[in-house]
């Protein structure tokens, strides 16, 4: 952890995630910040009081080259909250923007950042919570800040350097990626990640696009959901084969996979962006602020800078846990006494007069066996159901046709039980997987009873969720500046990932 006073959000350009092995820095102090409701037509940038208030620091830098799509790829950033966007767009004169080629790029990038936004507005709550102290990296007891660094692969005066090691000490010191240690604040551990070769890219691209069965390709949508399950196991396959180490005990490492709850997926995927991306990548995002015009702001992003962790949700044993990330030393009842100590491992909903479900977080091998199954069962139903194979457009409109009749499978795997009246005795409670699945496929078609089971499941997931990748809202956003207390984005990381994944394949074809 750098020994530094704080750490700028999106700053440096190309300026590397600190060394894990570096001095703690004292922490950063929380202030009040300020948020607006753009609930008139009149774009205004005043912002009310909140209790989620970020630090005071410079947040953009300036990119050090001109943008370059054949050596660059280039992610677009949301400005603000969806409702504050559309405030800002009616606020403007009538007029055609569009008539012009600045005008253009300034609309464009607003309707391409939408795609790596969160699914109508998932994780606002979060990011609003009263009392929550979102800050990148947390404080522990010896002064230290808890974060994602660097790997050093120092010299330890052996004859010879070779092999893996080799390669890992040559690629830290060329600024290629080498190995980057992160917390998983949701399952309470560490795990190192390795920078995978170009080759392993390639490979990882080719697995996401031959997949031609549309259900479970979303890479965009709810969070956690099924269908996107597809990309996510991808993305967890490919993640999971690049782990260097664990701060797990030898004894349970082996079964890492189930440790991982899904809550840490984004982690994940962010800190596989970091390691691919060590450098940072171009990012463009118009400005709102109708004083400035059409601008559209490119520069370059430190990607390490955007994990932010709610201080307020850890009490001081999880933090003292945290902090041992050096060795192989996290206990199975070590691991059970972190998670227990959460207030959001369980909620029941209400789901109709006389039944409920309970919700439970489930581990990334849970999410991924149960979206596999729910769709694997949906493509054997359209394939008997046809005398003779169709055409593959008809039989994929049929079984997105099937997934949405059967939409709250999407959750199944954190349905914990299925609870009847008051759930008091043992026959009022359903715990069966597979039942739980035939009845979630039937509940599916009650529109009230959907409604409320989606909406309590986002809540759920939002609630829980305190470690979160997101950028900072800026309303006249300039080179160098920002206002003095930033309010955060949520991204939508699988999105923003495969965004990023897909401009990156022809640049390497291209050699």
């Amino acid at each position: 952890m750098e020994n530094q006073e704080q750490q700028p959000v999106l700053s440096g350009a190309g300026e590397p995630l600190p060394e894990v092995t570096a001095a703690p820095a004292a922490e950063t102090p929380v202030a009040d910040a300020e948020m607006t409701d753009a609930s008139s037509a009149n774009w205004n940038p005043a912002r009310e009081k909140d209790e989620n208030a970020q630090q005071d620091f410079e947040v953009f830098s300036v990119f050090d080259e001109p943008f370059n799509s054949k050596r660059h790829v280039l992610l677009h950033l949301p400005s603000d909250t969806i409702e504050n966007v559309q405030s800002a767009l009616d606020a403007r004169p009538n007029i055609g923007i569009d008539e012009t080629e600045q005008g253009q790029e300034w609309l464009n990038t607003i309707r391409n950042s939408e795609i790596n936004r969160p699914f109508r507005g998932w994780f606002n709550r979060t990011t609003k919570r009263k009392g929550a102290k979102f800050t990148q990296g947390v404080k522990s007891e010896n002064g230290g800040r808890l974060n994602a660094g660097n790997m050093s692969f120092k010299d330890k005066g052996e004859a010879s350097l070779t092999g893996e090691r080799a390669v890992m000490r040559v690629r830290a010191l060329t600024g290629m990626g080498s190995v980057i240690r992160v917390p998983l604040w949701h399952s309470g551990f560490w795990i190192a990640l390795k920078a995978p070769s170009e080759g392993a890219i390639l490979e990882l691209h080719r697995r996401m696009a031959e997949e031609k069965i549309l259900l479970g390709r979303a890479t965009y949508g709810m969070a956690l959901g099924n269908m996107s399950v597809h990309y996510a196991g991808q993305l967890m396959d490919f993640a999971l084969s690049h782990v260097y180490d664990s701060s797990l005990h030898p004894s349970i490492e082996p079964s890492m996979r189930s440790r991982i709850l899904d809550l840490d997926i984004p982690i994940i995927v962010w800190a596989m962006a970091c390691i691919i991306w060590p450098g940072g990548f171009p990012y463009a995002r118009s400005v709102l602020n109708p004083e400035m015009g059409e601008k559209v702001i490119k520069e370059k992003i430190n990607i390490g800078r955007l994990l932010w962790t709610d201080n307020s949700a850890l009490t001081p044993w999880q933090i003292s846990h945290m902090a041992k990330f050096h060795g192989q030393t996290m206990t199975e009842d070590q691991l059970s006494r972190y998670r227990n100590d959460f207030s959001t491992n369980t909620r029941r909903i209400q789901l109709s007069e006389g039944v409920s479900i309970t919700l439970r977080h489930a581990s990334i091998d849970q999410y991924l066996n149960s979206g596999n199954k729910w769709i694997n069962n949906i493509i054997n139903l359209v394939d008997e159901a046809f005398a003779r194979p169709p055409n593959d457009a008809v039989r994929d409109s049929y079984i997105m046709d099937q997934g949405k009749a059967t939409n709250m499978r999407q959750y199944a795997h954190m349905v914990e039980s299925i609870n009847l009246g008051n759930g008091d005795t043992e026959d009022d409670v359903i715990s069966n997987v597979e039942t739980i699945e035939q009845l979630l496929d039937t509940l599916s078609s009650n529109d009230e009873i959907r409604d409320a089971y989606f909406n309590g499941v986002k809540e759920f997931i939002e609630d829980a969720t305190m470690a979160i990748v997101a950028v900072p809202v800026t309303e006249d956003e300039d080179r160098g500046t920002m206002p003095r207390f930033p309010n955060l984005l949520p991204l939508d990381v699988l999105s923003a990932f495969f965004t990023l994944l897909v401009q990156k394949i022809p640049q390497i074809q291209a050699r």
